[in-house]
C-alpha cells in the first residue's frame, strides 16, 4: 500500500503554466466609493462597533481580499470588508443595511464566477473568520460557512469521520452548500444538502433562528439549493460518515486518446453500479496544449481489480493512483491550487441526458474546436470542459432525501457538463462572456439534434441546470426545474423578507 503526498507534481506543474498569466489579472487597489453614503454610513458605525473586524481601503487585508476571489471579474471594490465571528455580528450588520438600505454582499470562499454573487460596492460581510469545525459527535458537526472544504476535512480526520462536501480544497462552505453540493460521496449520499442536518440562519429582519426540515419546513426546502435569499447562514450542522484511507487516481491523456476517454465515461455514467466510486473527467487546453484530465475516487484503501480497466487500457500520458487520507484527494495540486485565485474566469453549464458515445463525442469536437481557436488570441490563459457523471444512484440518493430546491426531474444516467474559460486581462472580459455563451448555444443545439428534442424544451438538453456551475443569465426556471419550485421559493423569499433586502440590495441570482 502506498500512501501518497497530497501533491501530485505533473499537475502541479500544468498549473503553473495555466496562471502564468494571472498576475496581470489580479485586480487593482480599491478605493472608498464616497457617493455610496448608505453603505458609508453602516462601515462607519460597524467600524466603531467592531473596530478589530472592519477592513477599509486604506488598509492591507482590504487588498489582499480582493486579490483571493476566484475570478478577479468578482472583485469589486466594497466600501468596507465586515468580518463577523458571530450569528450576533451578523444579526448587528443586517439591522444596520436594513436601516440605512445599503448595497451588500456575503462571501464564503469566493468560488463563484458570477459578477455580483459574493462581490459589492456596498457592504462586504465577509464570513472568512467563521470557519470552525466543532461538535464533532454522535454522527453530526457544526461547521462554520467562512470555512473551506480542505481544512473541513483535515479538522475532522482525527474523529475518523468526514462530511459530504465539495471536492476540491480551496472550494468555501457556504456558497456550495446553499448550490447542492456535488461530493465524491454523490452516489452513496446525494448532495452535500442531502447531508445537512440544521442550519443556524440570521434572517432579513435581522432574528437568529434554527431552520430544521419540522421547525419550518418552507425554508428548509428553499435552502436546499435554492442559494441565498434567505437570509444569512451562520452555521451548518452536518451529518458525518465513517471515513477510511481512499484510493485516488489521476490519469492525463494526450489529444488522440481524447475521444475514447470521454467513451469511457459515458459507459461508467450508464453501466457504474458501484457507488463507492467517483469521477471528474476533464478536457483542457493551455499554452496550446489540449490533454484529457481524469480524476478518479473511490471510496475505499484500495479499488477492486480492474475496476478502472476501461480507462486505464487507453494509452496515457501518465496514470497514478495511490492510497491516501480524504483530505488529500481534496488538494491534488497541492498548495498550487490557490494560485488560480485572482485569475478572470467564468463558468457555465448545461445538462444531458441519453448519454452515448456519440454525445460525448460531439462534446469533444466542439469544445476542442473553439478551445483551439481561442489558444491562439494573445491573453488566453486556458479552458476546461468537465462531463461529470450523474448516475441512477446519485439521483435516487437525492430523491430519498425529501422535497429540495435542487430539483433532478430526471430519474435516468445524465452528464453535468461545466465549461470554464480563463484569460488574463479585462479587455477581454466581454469577449469570452460572449464567446462561451455561443459555444454553449452551439453545443446544445447539437445535444439536442443527437437526442431529437425539440427547441421547446429545456435549453440545457435535460430540465434542469446545477447552480453552483450556471452563468447568471441562465434561466432560473431551468435551475430551479421541479414543478412549481421556482414559484414556491419566490413565496418563501417574500415571506421572510417583506422589505425586499435581499433581491434588491444584492447581486447574484435573483428571486
Amino acid at each position: 500500500m502506498i500512501i501518497a503526498q497530497t501533491r501530485l507534481p505533473t499537475l502541479g506543474a500544468l498549473l503553473l503554466q495555466m496562471t502564468h498569466f494571472v498576475a496581470a489579472s489580479t485586480p487593482s487597489q480599491g478605493h472608498l466609493n464616497s457617493t455610496n453614503i448608505p453603505a458609508a454610513t453602516v462601515c462607519s458605525t460597524l467600524a466603531k462597533t467592531f473596530p478589530a473586524k472592519v477592513d477599509t481601503p486604506t488598509v492591507d487585508a482590504y487588498n489582499v481580499s480582493l486579490k483571493s476571489y476566484y475570478s478577479a471579474i468578482c472583485a469589486l471594490p466594497p466600501t468596507c470588508i465586515f468580518h463577523p465571528t458571530s450569528a450576533q455580528d451578523v444579526s448587528a450588520a443586517v439591522k444596520l443595511i436594513d436601516k440605512h438600505d445599503a448595497p451588500f454582499a456575503v462571501r464564503s470562499g469566493g468560488h463563484s464566477t458570477n459578477l455580483g454573487a459574493s462581490g459589492t460596492t456596498g457592504v462586504l460581510i465577509s464570513m472568512d473568520r467563521m470557519n470552525t469545525v466543532t461538535n464533532v459527535k454522535d454522527g453530526m458537526a457544526d461547521i462554520g460557512p467562512g470555512g473551506r472544504w480542505g481544512e473541513v476535512y483535515a479538522e475532522l480526520e482525527p474523529y475518523g469521520v468526514t462530511a459530504v462536501g465539495g471536492r476540491m480544497a480551496p472550494v468555501g462552505v457556504g456558497g456550495l452548500l446553499l448550490g447542492g453540493g456535488i461530493s465524491y460521496h454523490s452516489a452513496q449520499h446525494g448532495f452535500a444538502i442531502d447531508n445537512v442536518h440544521s442550519y443556524e440562519l440570521v434572517l432579513p429582519n435581522a432574528t437568529i433562528t434554527t431552520v430544521t426540515e419540522k421547525s419550518h419546513p418552507d425554508l428548509w426546502f428553499a435552502l436546499r439549493g435554492g442559494g441565498d435569499k434567505f437570509g444569512i447562514v451562520t452555521k451548518f450542522t452536518l451529518k458525518t460518515r465513517p471515513q477510511t484511507l481512499v484510493n485516488f487516481g489521476l490519469i492525463f491523456y494526450g489529444q488522440s486518446q481524447i475521444e475514447k476517454y470521454f467513451a469511457a465515461v459515458a459507459d461508467f455514467t450508464n453501466n457504474n453500479k458501484d457507488p463507492k466510486a467517483a469521477l471528474i473527467p476533464n478536457m483542457i487546453i493551455s499554452q496550446g496544449n489540449l490533454m484529457g484530465l481524469l480524476f478518479a475516487f473511490y471510496d475505499a484503501p484500495e479499488t477492486p481489480a480492474n475496476f478502472w480497466s476501461a480507462f486505464t487500457s487507453i494509452p496515457a500520458i501518465r496514470s497514478t493512483f495511490n492510497t491516501m487520507p480524504f483530505s488529500a484527494v481534496a488538494n491534488p495540486m497541492g498548495n498550487q491550487s490557490n494560485a488560480l485565485y485572482g485569475s478572470r474566469q467564468v463558468f457555465r453549464t448545461a445538462t444531458f441526458d441519453n448519454v452515448t458515445p456519440n454525445l460525448t463525442s460531439l462534446l469533444y469536437n466542439i469544445s476542442a474546436t473553439a478551445f483551439k481557436k481561442y489558444a491562439q488570441i494573445p491573453g488566453f490563459v486556458s479552458a476546461n470542459i468537465a462531463i461529470e457523471p450523474v448516475e441512477r444512484s446519485f439521483l435516487a440518493a437525492h430523491a430519498s432525501k425529501g422535497p429540495a430546491a435542487l430539483t433532478t426531474p430526471n430519474t435516468g444516467p445524465q452528464l453535468i457538463v461545466e465549461m470554464d474559460y480563463m484569460w488574463a486581462t479585462p479587455e477581454l472580459d466581454t469577449y469570452f462572456q460572449k464567446a462561451i455563451k455561443k459555444d454553449f448555444e452551439a453545443m446544445v443545439a447539437a445535444g439536442h439534434k443527437l437526442t431529437g428534442k425539440k427547441d421547446k424544451e429545456a435549453k440545457g438538453g435535460s430540465p434542469w441546470l446545477y447552480s453552483n456551475y450556471a452563468m447568471l443569465d441562465q434561466p432560473l426556471d431551468e435551475i430551479y426545474a421541479g414543478k412549481g419550485t421556482l414559484q414556491r421559493l419566490r413565496s418563501v423569499q417574500r415571506s421572510v423578507d417583506k422589505k425586499g433586502l435581499f433581491r434588491k440590495n444584492t447581486g447574484g441570482f435573483g428571486l
